[in-house]
């Protein structure tokens, strides 16, 4: 076995490779994501949070908006901490780079910042932090109300060689109030109407093709089709069960197969308001969408960052 001090504690880098090894991704994932944990590893000293013990890591959620319509979603880790902080860790393409050797306007660490802190995901996960059930136990508890929820998130930046956002760590944790987060339940609470119509209408398309279909700088991979018209029902998604989704519906006594539930992740809310159709296709229950080799990165990337904190909790 191969160990490291970091964070106070003696870190064990054998179960930290294997829980890469063992991520359901290919090789060049792997490998991509095992260079960007050396890093982070070589960092550790100097992230404040990391000398925090985890209530949880990798903790399923879900909230009950309204009737048969429910939010889910999984969190990094629960710090414990007197906020009780939410934590989000991510991966980031390098920035672009003008010839005088700066970030391009737009790609630099406060612009990722501003662009995050004002997005749907941390919100989301503020949203949780509120009303959240977490499945920490049978009991699914809740954190507890304070009126102001605080979520954490640092960035790996695959650079060459990798950087972590915010350099001050300071700047990593955003904290959303009673009022913002009444707003974030609201507007989750009419997209899933809106879904919950469309699947009982029983006619598609659901959204036709647009400047949406362009999005990050690249065409969907749904648009061949969409352009010939051809809007295929797809065979019926079954549920997976450890979708958090499945397992919320259980443990609230509903029928994961009723169709007027509508269960909605942070990334299902996401694809919904940008391409109705685009979730359509891709979300039953709690269904995954595309893959792609950078979502590859960012899942092996997580697991070795969950064991990295598991072993952190155990220590402390």
């Amino acid at each position: 076995m191969l160990f490291r001090k970091g964070a106070g504690v003696e870190i064990n880098e054998s179960k930290i490779l294997e829980a890469i090894v063992n991520c359901p991704v290919g090789p060049a994932a792997k490998q991509e994501a095992g260079r960007l944990i050396e890093a982070y590893l070589s960092k550790l000293d100097s992230f404040p949070d990391s000398k925090i013990r985890a209530l949880g890591v990798e903790v399923p959620w879900f909230i009950e908006l309204a009737p048969k319509i429910l939010a889910v979603g999984v969190v990094d880790k629960i710090f414990d901490d007197d906020n009780l902080t939410i934590g989000e860790w991510k991966t980031h393409r390098a920035p672009k780079i003008t010839k005088a050797g700066v970030p391009y306007k737009g790609d630099t660490e406060d612009d990722w910042l501003a662009e995050i802190g004002g997005g749907v995901q941390l919100a989301v996960y503020g949203l949780a932090r509120r009303e959240g059930h977490f499945m920490l136990t049978d009991n699914h508890p809740k954190l507890g109300q304070t009126g102001k929820y605080q979520v954490f998130v640092r960035a790996c930046v695959k650079s060459e060689p990798p950087a972590f956002w915010p350099q001050d760590s300071s700047k990593g944790f955003f904290v959303f109030e009673d009022d913002k987060l009444d707003a974030v339940k609201n507007a989750m609470i009419v997209e899933a109407l809106g879904i919950r119509a469309a699947r009982k209408s029983g006619i598609t398309p659901w959204q036709m093709p647009g400047e949406h279909c362009h999005k990050y700088g690249r065409d969907c991979e749904h648009l061949g089709g969409c352009r010939k018209y051809d809007f295929p029902v797809p065979e019926k998604l079954d549920w997976h069960p450890t979708d958090p989704g499945f397992e919320a519906a259980r443990r609230l006594g509903l029928d994961p197969n009723d169709p007027d539930l509508v269960v909605l992740s942070q990334s299902g809310y996401q694809t919904s308001t940008r391409c109705m159709e685009k979730f359509r296709r891709e979300y039953g229950g709690e269904g995954q969408g595309e893959e792609s080799f950078q979502l590859e990165v960012g899942t092996a990337y997580h697991a070795a960052v969950a064991e990295i904190n598991r072993q952190i909790s155990l220590d402390k």
